[in-house]
């Protein structure tokens, strides 16, 4: 009987929770809070943009320079279409103009830019003035072969870095035609070797300079250097020609430079020209024979800038190629190279003959002979 009523009991005490929950549950459901009032502002229109004044174009004006002639250049010269403002460029970018390659202010190239330009230091391991090196922010742009190069140099927007090394032959380029200089530091669209930065020359032409200048220099050490350049504009025609010499004796003992420049207008290690023609002809159904003609323009030496030295000769060759079937699984092939023997050169270059003292070398030419007459054979077999 005892467990009877404490089975009761327990089951009535659970009975009277459950009464208790279900009032509270009513109790909340009856009673509502009130949410406050939530208002959308709409947008405030922004006021019309503020017209922004602009300077008007300063004039260009003309600078006299030379006994002989004036050299005529604007102040600003107007930006080709598709270029970039400098202030656009997230970089450090600088840049030159013809006033700061007067040789009243630096007697060379280099000089003129480690003047002018912040970062710029120049350093001398060869002993001679006209083959420095020039170091920006720790890049090293040399003529010395082995030296690690950091920096691309471009004329007129042809890379002038030497294959051989990448190295830059400054004394190559004459400071009396550049019409202006940009230095931009490591931008990634002059190449993967322009890891330091790249320095691109614009050169005069009849179009940007008329005129004619000359001028007569001398100094210690024996120093006695000589330029011209002349211009003009016709029209749609026009003409540039420049031209310079020095002679240098050197401050260290037997350390003499002779330096001369005409700058050209051809590439060096490119053919004027090529002409290919190729045949074929079906002797029988399973004989086969062909031919190839192929015509080499000349081609200026590399390192002769100025073309001013003779040519690599054109030349021609004959090729022939011929095959025959013997069945539907073997075939014989052969080819012929250069048919007629011919002897030509297909590169030249020029050298220091002082590199080789003990071969007494006079010639500072080098000439890469072609191949000569050559056949080969063979047959193919497919299953």
């Amino acid at each position: 009987m005892s467990v009877l009523c404490t089975s009761i009991r327990f089951t009535s005490g659970v009975l009277a929770l459950v009464a208790l929950v279900g009032s509270e549950s009513a109790r909340a459901q009856e009673s509502t809070i009130p949410l406050p009032e939530i208002h959308v502002i709409s947008t405030t229109p922004l006021p019309a943009p503020k017209p922004v004044k602009r300077r008007p174009a300063a004039p260009a004006t003309a600078a006299a320079r030379g006994p002989t002639g004036s050299l005529n250049q604007p102040s600003a010269a107007p930006a080709p279409p598709g270029a970039v403002d400098i202030d656009k460029v997230p970089a450090n970018v600088q840049t030159l103009s013809t006033a700061d390659f007067d040789h009243a202010t630096a007697p060379s190239l280099l000089d003129d830019l480690a003047r002018d330009l912040p970062g710029v230091a120049l350093s001398d391991q060869t002993g001679n003035q006209f083959q420095l090196d020039l170091n920006y922010r720790g890049f090293v742009s040399s003529p010395v072969i082995g030296t690690p190069q950091g920096l691309a140099v471009y004329q007129n927007g042809v890379r002038i870095n030497e294959v051989l090394g990448d190295i830059v032959n400054w004394d190559f380029i004459p400071e009396d035609a550049i019409r202006q200089m940009t230095l931009m530091p490591n931008d990634p669209i002059y190449g993967l070797n322009a890891i330091g930065g790249a320095l691109s020359f614009e050169m005069k032409n009849g179009f940007t300079y008329q005129g004619a200048e000359t001028e007569l220099s001398g100094g210690s050490f024996g120093r006695i250097g000589a330029s011209m350049q002349a211009g003009g504009q016709s029209g749609n025609l026009s003409g540039y020609v420049t031209a310079d010499a020095i002679n240098d004796g050197g401050w260290r003992q037997d350390s003499p430079s002779q330096v001369s420049r005409l700058p050209g207008d051809h590439l060096t290690g490119i053919p004027d020209y090529r002409f290919k023609l190729g045949a074929e002809y079906q002797i029988t159904d399973p004989w086969r024979l062909g031919a190839d003609l192929n015509v080499i323009g000349s081609q200026y030496l590399v390192g002769d800038e100025s073309n001013q030295n003779p040519q690599v000769p054109a030349y021609w060759v004959v090729n022939l190629h011929t095959s025959y079937k013997l069945s539907d699984h073997f075939e014989l092939f052969g080819q012929v190279k250069n048919l007629f023997d011919q002897h030509y050169y297909v590169y030249g270059t020029f050298f220091q003959t002082s590199s080789f003292p003990y071969l007494n070398l006079t010639d500072p030419r080098t000439f890469l002979p072609g191949m000569p007459f050559a056949a080969c054979a063979g047959i193919r077999a497919t299953l």
